[in-house]
Formats: structure tokens, C-alpha cells, sequence
């Protein structure tokens, strides 16, 4: 018999801020028990199937789905905010445009 351990990457269905914790649920709505502790200045910017973006005021942190930090972020201007996390991008508003990042927090060189 062979047994199979290991992790499941479930999908991020929902995403609900509690009190100082972003709790993280899987898409047929139970609660995964995985959270992110978030700052005073801390807030959920957006999340898709498989990222979370948090952001704390100077920079947008990316989490996986387990809610494990990636060490990838995106700096934000002062007047730079995160307006949409889409499957395919970050988007980020910049005075009248909107530039669009990947997951690994790199510019990708598309706008509107």
C-alpha cells in the first residue's frame, strides 16, 4: 500500500479580515485555518485563486495561498495604490494610469 503525504495547494475562495488577521478560506468556503497576521497599518488590498496582496501603506507584500509571505512585494509611491488583483496581474493605480505587475512584483510593462 502506498501512502501520500504532502500538502494540497487548495484555491483561495475567500479572503475576510478579522479583527488583526486576514483568515484565509478555500473555494467551497471553509475556513482553511491559514491566516496572515496583519499590522495596525495593514489592510487586504485583493487576492485571486492562488495570491494574496496585503498592503502597509509603503509597499504591497505578496502571500501564497497557504498564507506564507513570498518575499516578493511591490513598492508604492505616495500616491500609488492597489486598485485590483486579477488572475493574471496586480493592478496598480498611479495618478490617471493603471500599471499592471506580476507575481513575483515585477512591472510588466502594461498599462492603461
Amino acid at each position: 500500500m502506498l501512502l501520500m503525504f504532502g500538502a494540497v495547494n487548495a484555491q483561495i475562495g475567500d479572503v475576510k479580515v478579522d479583527g488583526s488577521s486576514a483568515k484565509i478560506y478555500d473555494d467551497k468556503g471553509k475556513y482553511t485555518y491559514k491566516s496572515i497576521s496583519l499590522c495596525s497599518n495593514c489592510e487586504l488590498s485583493g487576492f485571486n485563486s492562488n495570491y494574496i496582496v496585503i498592503t502597509d501603506g509603503s509597499s504591497a507584500k505578496i502571500y501564497d495561498s497557504q498564507g506564507k509571505y513570498t518575499y516578493k512585494s511591490i513598492s508604492l509611491c505616495s500616491n500609488c495604490s492597489v486598485k485590483n488583483v486579477t488572475p493574471s496581474g496586480i493592478l496598480i493605480k498611479d495618478g490617471s494610469t493603471t500599471k499592471i505587475y506580476d507575481f513575483n512584483g515585477k512591472y510588466t510593462y502594461k498599462s492603461y
